[in-house]
């Protein structure tokens, strides 16, 4: 699945999932109001969620964006590096 794809909500849903498969996993006991489905989530949980997820989702796309200018040998500035606010250091 390629990250542009994905929306907010099916990142977000993942995160939440597997934040409390985690905590049981590691013996770390989460608020009760939160071990449901996402659809059950408080609504302050499930936007502070989807923030999460859309500036996870923008991280990725930028990481995806350097390694495209490095494979493709072009300049750190125009439209695309400006976008993702990639810079020289960036390309390192």
């Amino acid at each position: 699945m390629k990250i542009q794809t994905l929306k907010e909500i099916e990142i977000a849903k993942f995160l939440h999932e597997n934040y409390e498969e985690c905590a049981k996993i590691t013996g770390w006991e989460t608020q009760q109001n939160t071990r449901v489905p996402f659809e059950e989530l408080p609504e302050k949980n499930k936007r502070t969620m989807l923030m999460v997820a859309g500036r996870l989702k923008e991280l990725l796309l930028r990481q995806k964006a350097i390694e495209w200018i490095k494979h493709h040998r072009l300049p750190p500035f125009g439209t695309f590096a400006e976008f993702f606010n990639i810079t020289k250091e960036d390309l390192k």
